[in-house]
């Protein structure tokens, strides 16, 4: 879910939460391997997905969430994020990672965080992929959360 709660996703589909509304569907990198649930940027205009290669988390796919592939009801593709690293092993196994503690959207939408067994990782989203407002109410709330208020 975003930040607002107006978008809600699974490893396969984006909607609309008021209605649960399909706004799309998400499509794999072309290997027919993704692994994990969707993180939404905090405005739900972006979704992004780990995707593996081989026995390796190689990328994170990017999807506009307010456009569908003409024709189809698959989001478009914006552009991917290669990992120079995992945090997770998936070697010989299926292994998703998509408790909400071990992927994360930073409140501003312009890092995502990786936690696992291996690594922790902090993936910087570039400008071109992380559309999206941050919700400043939202950061005012962490931000006294943090110092005890």
């Amino acid at each position: 879910m975003n930040m607002d709660g107006s978008r809600v996703a699974d490893i396969t589909s984006v909607y609309d939460a008021s209605g649960f509304t399909l706004l799309g569907l998400i499509q794999d990198n072309g290997t027919g391997s993704y692994i994990g649930n969707v993180e939404l940027s905090p405005d739900g205009t972006r979704a992004y997905l780990l995707t593996v290669s081989g026995s390796s988390i190689s990328e994170i796919t990017v999807f506009d969430t307010t456009q569908r592939t003409p024709g189809t009801s698959y989001l478009v593709k914006i552009g991917s994020i290669p990992l120079k690293d995992q945090a997770t092993d998936i070697t010989g196994q299926y292994y998703s990672i998509s408790a909400p503690q071990s992927y994360l959207m930073s409140p501003l939408g312009d890092t995502l965080f990786l936690v696992g067994d291996l690594n922790f990782i902090v993936v910087p989203i570039p400008a071109s992929l992380a559309k999206g407002e941050p919700q400043p109410q939202r950061l005012q709330t962490l931000s006294r959360q943090s110092r005890g208020l």
